[in-house]
This record gives structure tokens, sequence and C-alpha cells, in this order.
């Protein structure tokens, strides 16, 4: 670059032109501006080397599948979260998955990314990873795809086996005076004993397990239900059936008793919509934190007041005493890892409503190699920065002198 500019100064002095020096300091700056363009397009695309790659398990409804995000060999440390969008709509995440080696100078590759999700409904799903961060070495960020996206397909369950033929049993109506014929599916509130006879003196010929479904044959006026039991018929308690599923159950609204009290947070919480894990993640609550309660449910999830939004978490994590709260966050200052139910292990996430939670590991990577979140400038970007700096000083020199020979006539 310099020898070049010196040569078309001397080029236009021989001629004897100060005025054609004047005009060919465009063509000097256009030079300059065009070499430093092209050293920052290549160490720009030089700094993002390395991409990361999605793949899914097989598939099935209500089966447990896995989503592994495949982190390339030159990386070092990652961050970032799962997350899949079902037919229904129903959006399951990971929570925030992060791994970074050489905290003690001992770099190696950190492992796949995985996490894992059950399908709630058959159909076309989503994966998406947000927020990804892939770190080499030298603390740069390596990929250039923040955001990853993948369609699958959720298989329909497989068909149970085919049972041996039963000999034909009686019919399921009754013609009993006092009972209603319905044929109606319902299912078991509570384990519930079956009975020969309508009434707690009867013969148990077995028993419902809670969600148990079975087909009624008819209601009492007697409190009693007659349903399909085991080929046969027996009778149960009408007041322990439903004809809601456990899943439409769950959807209810609970019964809400209102708190409005400050309560503390004992592991690191998802923060979703509603009051169940098939709601979306909207955020999280870390161990120690303080929120508002509004009320509490019979359903073992609590209502919060969360950035100024009414939003839900699991119950079971929530304390009214700070002390308690303060003990279990002095706890995970001495433990390498938040063993709160089911966190991650292996770098493996489950889908549950804890969320990965071991802020030690990640605050050393900040203070000691500043990798996450920020990952600083790129080799690329640093090699940009300084040919325009150059070009900058050479088109000052080229000026100084053209002024000075002027000077000088």
């Amino acid at each position: 670059m310099i020898l070049l500019t010196r040569q078309i100064m001397k080029d236009n002095l021989n001629e004897g032109g100060m005025l054609k020096m004047k005009k060919s300091i465009e063509k000097i700056f256009i030079v300059i501006m065009i070499v430093s363009l092209a050293f920052g397009i290549i160490g720009l695309n030089y700094s993002y080397a390395s991409e990361a790659t999605i793949s899914v398990s097989a598939a099935k409804i209500g089966q447990e599948f896995t989503v592994t995000v495949n982190i390339p060999a030159d990386a070092i440390g990652y961050q970032g979260k799962i997350e899949v969008t079902f037919a229904d709509n129903s959006t399951k995440s990971s929570g925030v998955l992060t791994n970074v080696t050489g905290i003690t100078g001992d770099y190696a590759h950190p492992g796949n990314m995985t996490a894992k999700f059950t399908a709630p409904v058959a159909g076309n799903a989503k994966v998406r990873v947000v927020e990804l961060t892939l770190t080499g070495r030298d603390a740069s960020k390596l990929n250039s795809q923040s955001t990853l996206e993948q369609t699958f397909s959720v298989a329909a369950a497989d068909a149970p086996a085919q049972q041996p033929q039963q000999p034909q049993q009686p019919t399921t109506t009754t013609n009993e005076p006092g009972y209603t014929n319905t044929g109606d599916t319902v299912y078991a509130l509570e384990k519930l004993n079956v009975r020969k006879s309508a009434s707690t003196s009867g013969e148990k010929i077995g028993a419902l397990k809670k969600d148990d479904k079975t087909k009624r044959i008819s209601v009492g006026a007697n409190g009693w239900d007659k349903i399909e039991f085991n080929g046969g018929t027996g009778y149960v308690m009408s007041k322990y059936l439903t004809t809601k599923s456990p899943e439409d159950r769950a959807k209810e609204e609970p019964k809400w008793t209102d708190t409005n009290d400050t309560v503390y947070s004992l592991a690191d919480l998802n923060v979703r919509e509603g009051w169940g894990t098939s709601y979306k993640t909207i955020g999280s609550l870390t161990v120690g934190q303080s929120t508002k309660r509004l009320a509490t449910g019979a359903n073992g999830w609590d209502k919060i007041e969360y950035n100024g939004k009414t939003a839900y978490v699991t119950s079971k994590y929530l304390t009214t005493d700070k002390a308690k709260a303060d003990e279990k966050l002095a706890e995970l200052g001495e433990d390498e890892e938040n063993e709160v139910n089911n966190t991650v292990q292996d770098n493996t996430v489950t889908d549950t409503n804890t969320v990965v939670g071991n802020m030690d590991i990640y605050n050393t990577i900040v203070e000691e190699i500043g990798v996450l979140p920020q990952v600083g400038k790129s080799t690329g970007s640093y090699i940009y920065y300084i040919s325009i700096i150059l070009s900058m000083i050479m088109v000052a020199v080229v000026g100084l002198k053209i002024r000075s020979k002027e000077n000088e006539e």
C-alpha cells in the first residue's frame, strides 16, 4: 500500500505537475479504501468459521425424544436455549444451557448441547435454538447464526398389541329400578373401589386407579354408578367419577386463594404463562429472588407478579421465609451443581419445570476469560479497523506532503 502510494506521487512529480498531484489524490484515496474494505471483508468472514447443526431423534406422541445441537470441534464453550413448538402450538423450552471448558487453562470440546422433550400431539413440529453463542479459545464468537431452526415430524403412538378375543360379554345396558342408562366414558378422580353391588358392604371385586378410564353403563339415584369392569360390571360411588379427561381438567381454571405476600425462590424456576408445564416459559426466578405472590392455587401452582404481568410458578419452590432462601443460596455457593429437582446432568436437560442453574460457573467464565455473554471483538474486526486507520493516516501524510511542496514553491 505504501509503495503504491509513493509510486503514484513520484510519477506525478516527475511529470512536473503539482496540479496532477492534487488530482491524483482521489485515485490514491480510492485505492486505499478498496484494499481496506477487502481486508475487512476477508477478516470478518474469517471470524465466523464454525456453525452448529440440529439433529432430532425419532419422536412419537407421548414418548420422550432428544434434541441435539451438534457443537463444532473448534469450540470450547456454548450457550443457548432449545425450544420446541408442537402441532397444537404449545411450546416447551430447555431453559438456558451453558458449558465452557478452559476455566483452568485446560481447553477441550464442551460436548454437544442436548435436551429431552415429550411430544403432546402428533404432527409437524419445529425446533429452534435461540441466543446461541459458540466460543473459541481466544474468547471470540465462532458462529454467525445465533438462531437455528428445523422442522420434524411427531408420529402417532404405536397401536396396542392385539389382545386375544374375549368371550361375548353380557349386555352393558340395565333396566334396574332407579338407574338411568348413559353409556358415556368416565374417569376416576381418586383411587376407587369397585364392588359387586351398590353398597359399601358389597363384595370388593377390584379398584380403579386415579385417572383410569372406563365406560359408565348407568347412573343410580342412590349415589352409585354401574360401570364396565374387567369384562363384566361393577359399582362405584358416583361422586368419584367425571366425564372430563385428566388433560381437560388440567386446563380448567383452578381454585385460587388470594395471598398478596412476598415470597422467595428456593430453586431456579421457570416462569410460565399458565398453570402447567405445557404453557410457554416467559422468564425465570433465580435462587433467593423475591417476588410478589398474588394467589396460591389448589393445583400446586402459584400466581405471581412478574415484570408487571401475572405469571405462574410451581408452589413447592416458593417460601415466605427469607432466611430459608438465604440458606439455600449459601448452599449453592459451596456446591458445584444445583441439584434441586431434575436439573442438568451430563449436559442433558429433561423436560421439567426447573432451569439449569449454576451461576457460579457462569460468573467465573465471565470474570476469568470474558467468554459469555460478551465474546469480545473477533480477529476479523481488528483487521478491518486497523486497515481503516492506516488508510486515514496515509491520506493525511499525502496531504501534508502536497501542502509542504506548495509552500516551498
